[in-house]
């Protein structure tokens, strides 16, 4: 399978068969743990850290002083 070598996580590691989970804002696949995710609290919707960090920093940008 061509994916189990795939780079998508930032941590730079291959999918190489752990679980992961896809970013709904810029699809980028993260290992659960990475993530810190436990399989069993898998949320419906997941945004990484970086675009959680980036809408953080949007959010502070658009306030009017």
């Amino acid at each position: 399978d061509d994916s189990w070598g795939l780079v998508t996580c930032y941590c730079q590691k291959p999918f190489a068969g752990r679980p992961m989970i896809e970013c709904n804002q810029c699809n980028t696949w993260i290992h659960l743990s990475c993530a810190k995710i436990r399989k069993s609290k898998v949320p419906d919707v997941f945004l990484c850290e970086r675009c959680r960090d980036g809408k953080k920093s949007n959010a502070s940008r658009k306030k009017v002083p």
